[in-house]
Order: C-alpha cells, then sequence, then structure tokens
C-alpha cells in the first residue's frame, strides 16, 4: 500500500494568547455541528457542499484542535474528557478554496465563536531525539543529494502554475515531497524535503519528537527502508529499526536529550450548541 504526502512548507507562529487573535481570524460562511450519529469510524474528512470549506463525520473537538494548531507536542493540556471522546459531525461552507494556513485560521474562529475555545502556546521541556550526523567528516552519506531546487519555491509556484518543466528530476518525475510504502518494510521515499520535514516525520517511528539538529540546510533526496515496531507477537517487519536504519543508509542518528517544545493549554471550551 502506498501513500504520499504533499511537503509542508509552512511555520506556524506561536501565539501568546490565542483567544485574542480568535476575532480577526477569517470565519466561515455557514457553520453546522451535531452530535454524530455516524456507525462508522471516524474522524472522516472531506469537503463541504459546493467544494472547498471543511466537512468532519464522527470526529471529537480534540480532532478539530489538532487541524487548527498543528503544535508538536500532540498532548494538549487541559482538555476535558468530554473534548476527547464525544464525537460530532461539522459542515463548514466557504467561498472559493482556501490554503492551508487559512482554512486553519478559520478553525480556529470556529472555535472560539462555536466552543468558546480560549487557550495558549507555551514551551515545555520534554524527552525528544535530536537528528545529528552520524558520520566522521559531518557529511551525510552519499545516498542523500541536495536537490539544486528550492522546494519552498517550486511548490509555491506549482500552486500559482508557473513550475518550471525543467525543474523535474532526471527520472521526470517532479522534485518536493515525499511517499510512503508499506510492506515488508516501510519505505520513505523523499523528492526532496528539509531535515526539519524529515525530524517531524520520524516522531511516529521513534516513538518521540525528534528536533533538527543536523545543521544541513536546503532540500535532500533520498530514500530510507526500515522496519515498524509491531504491538502483536509476531515481531517486526523485515528490515532494520529505524535508529539502525538512519545511520546505515544516510550517515544520520537519533540521540536521546530534552527540548522546550510547542504545547497547547486549554484555558476554557464548552460544548457548543448544535445546528
Amino acid at each position: 500500500m502506498r501513500y504520499t504526502a504533499s511537503l509542508v512548507l509552512s511555520a506556524f507562529v506561536v501565539a501568546t494568547v490565542i483567544a485574542q487573535n480568535a476575532p480577526a481570524d477569517p470565519k466561515f460562511d455557514a457553520v453546522s455541528i451535531k452530535r454524530s450519529t455516524s456507525p462508522l469510524p471516524g474522524p472522516i474528512f472531506g469537503e463541504a457542499p459546493g467544494g472547498g470549506g471543511f466537512r468532519m463525520t464522527g470526529g471529537t473537538p480534540l480532532t478539530i484542535i489538532y487541524s487548527a494548531y498543528p503544535v508538536r507536542n500532540r498532548e494538549v493540556v487541559g482538555l476535558p474528557d468530554w473534548a476527547r471522546s464525544e464525537r460530532y459531525d461539522v459542515v463548514a461552507t466557504e467561498s472559493g478554496r482556501r490554503s492551508r494556513e487559512e482554512e486553519a485560521a478559520m478553525l480556529r474562529r470556529m472555535l472560539s465563536d462555536r466552543f468558546g475555545f480560549r487557550g495558549h502556546i507555551e514551551d515545555r521541556e520534554l524527552p525528544v531525539f535530536a537528528l545529528t550526523l552520524a558520520t566522521p567528516d559531518n557529511k551525510p552519506r552519499p545516498t542523500m543529494q541536495r536537490l539544486a531546487v528550492d522546494c519552498a519555491s517550486y511548490v509555491a509556484a506549482v500552486r500559482r502554475g508557473e513550475a518550471p518543466t525543467a525543474a523535474r528530476l532526471p527520472d521526470g518525475s517532479n522534485p518536493c515531497g515525499y511517499s510512503f510504502q508499506s510492506g515488508a518494510a516501510t519505505v520513505l521515499t523523499s523528492k526532496g524535503m528539509t531535515m526539519a520535514t524529515l525530524a517531524d516525520l520520524l516522531g511516529t517511528a521513534s516513538g518521540r519528537i525528534v528536533v533538527d539538529r543536523t545543521n544541513l540546510a536546503g532540500d535532500y533526496t533520498f530514500t530510507l527502508s526500515y522496519a515498524m515496531p509491531r504491538t502483536s507477537s509476531t515481531g517486526a517487519d523485515d528490515g532494520p529499526m529505524i535508529f539502525t536504519a538512519l545511520q546505515e543508509q544516510l550517515g544520520l542518528k537519533l540521540e536521546p536529550t530534552r527540548a522546550p517544545i510547542d504545547t497547547l493549554v486549554i484555558d476554557h471550551i464548552e460544548r457548543p450548541s448544535e445546528n
């Protein structure tokens, strides 16, 4: 099975007090929120009627919060139990299509208006892994190649319909972004990503938040094959675990340490009135 994902290029600015900024955020044209009766496991996402917008079936308020405030620490502090368990159907319509950043801002406004949401983001020191170079010369292995294209500029041009075909990779494919393929081992194929993006992706396989401390600038192409640990008695997939794979295949390593990580702290949230 193959999964693809586009390169995340935007950084979210940390807000001192979220509720103070919420009224300035753009808002959806109309929002419907109802307790979910769907028998299917959620959340299920889709577009609102007419294209664009936000549709969620069988999701919790926490799911919306994750979409609105994509902080690295997924342990939201101060959230009541009902916001983690109660399921809602949400249909939020808008005219036209928005960027990820604009939609996140609209979700923040919806949380403020309909859930009475207030909160703030603060740094909390947590155990993490630092992604560093593992080679004696402090260079990645030749299997990692720096891309001549700046992916931030390239993807922005693609969205404007201005990307030049000369930027294609030698195999004829488009640069930038990444894909996962699962099978006997998990294979991460990068057609151009920063080390910060790689660090974000390594969190699932390593079991901790990963911070980039490689000091490698730019975007890199590479292929990384590793085993994901299983929880059943069948053992792990074929292939090395992520720690060994990084060092042997890319010349990188994960070192345990502690670091301040953006954490969302809930000051107030209430059940929405249904409509």
